[in-house]
């Protein structure tokens, strides 16, 4: 049996490498790994409709959550990564159980802003510079393992830069599923976010 891609994450990151792997019908086995009790999700700032929980649960996710099963791709929602061996290419989640991995996608969110939440690649040994560091295709120093999302920082301009944006999550995770299935792409999109002023 071949091993799986696992993705560890549950945001617009994740969701966007899901949704790539799906439209280029790659029969690769996807696993997605997740410490939030549901599906990939969108993260809306708070407002009196969210807090009176008047909004409909439903609609935060990013895809339905039936869309995960009929493609094929495995879920565990609720799980947490307690430790990345890259040599065996194994993750150890909390309960102690062991799953063997043959690509790692990490779409980890931060934390906090400005505060990127790399422990688990730290004690993976991966080098990390205000993130996880990644070359232009997200590949991580790993070779088996890439990042996307919050969780990273990437080369722009000749500085390696972290950015916490949602379309610059969404736009590494479709872009680690090109690479993966040998598409001749490079993460260089001028990053843009949404601002209140």
């Amino acid at each position: 049996m071949t091993c799986p891609i696992i993705v560890v994450g549950a945001g617009p990151a994740a969701a966007s490498f899901v949704a790539r792997h799906i439209t280029l019908g790659n029969q690769h086995s996807l696993l997605l790994i997740g410490e939030e009790p549901h599906p990939p999700c969108q993260h809306p700032s708070l407002s009196k409709k969210s807090l009176l929980t008047e909004f409909v649960r439903g609609r935060l996710f990013i895809h339905p959550l039936e869309l995960y099963a009929e493609q094929g791709v495995k879920t565990r929602i609720g799980t947490h990564i307690r430790k990345i061996c890259c040599e065996s290419r194994q993750v150890i989640t909390d309960s102690g159980e062991i799953i063997d991995y043959d690509k790692l996608i990490l779409c980890i969110d931060s934390c906090t802003h400005s505060n990127p939440n790399i422990e688990l690649a730290v004690a993976a040994g991966l080098n990390c510079d205000n993130g996880i560091a990644v070359n232009e295709n997200c590949q991580t120093s790993d070779p088996n393992i890439y990042a996307a999302g919050d969780c990273i920082s990437f080369i722009r301009n000749g500085q390696q830069i972290q950015l916490e944006s949602i379309q610059n999550a969404s736009d590494q995770g479709d872009r680690i599923a090109r690479v993966l299935w040998s598409e001749d792409v490079t993460y260089d999109i001028l990053p843009w976010f949404w601002s209140s002023g």
